[in-house]
């Protein structure tokens, strides 16, 4: 009996690393619309998501009800302002008949913008944002993950005095 306890617990311990291994199928990225800005412009946040063939993420501008959108989440900061919402750039649409209605989603390329003011020289911009990738071959979707980013006057260069 103790062997198989010991053998069991090997077994188990050598399949850990395989199951917590994550399958990625997106590739995220985080920029700026300019590399330079004066304080009181606005500029856009431009969020892309690369996604890998036979898969496809949902957006973020259709009803609540249905599969999980797309989220942003901004932590707040007296170096910008938001402006409006985040922007799906060109989603596709199509009736899911899971869900009784349309729903908004990107396959190969995914693009979002959000306007911001930019207040300050002073510009700390951090947040996340996070995502359902489902598979257009198995109908799986996997579980959201957040995907945090930071920029800062190293991704920007701004000029001027604070805003009012």
């Amino acid at each position: 009996m103790r062997y198989f306890l010991i053998s069991l617990i090997f077994a188990l311990a050598c399949l850990a690393p395989v199951c917590a291994q994550k399958a990625d199928y997106t590739t995220e990225k985080v920029s700026l619309s300019k590399p330079q800005a004066k304080t009181c412009e606005e500029i856009e946040v431009i969020f892309q998501v690369d996604i890998q063939p036979d898969w496809y993420i949902y957006s973020s501008d259709f009803p609540a009800e249905g599969p999980l959108k797309a989220e942003f989440a901004f932590m707040p900061d007296a170096s910008y302002q938001l402006v409006g919402k985040v922007q799906a750039i060109s989603p596709k649409q199509k009736y899911d008949e899971t869900w009784e209605g349309n729903v908004s989603y990107f396959e190969k390329k995914a693009e979002f913008r959000q306007k911001i003011k930019v207040l300050s020289n002073k510009f700390n911009l951090t947040g996340f944002f996070s995502f359902q990738t489902c598979s257009n071959v198995t109908g799986q979707c996997l579980a959201p993950e957040k995907i945090y980013f930071t920029l800062t006057p190293k991704n920007i260069k701004i000029a001027g005095t604070p805003c009012k």
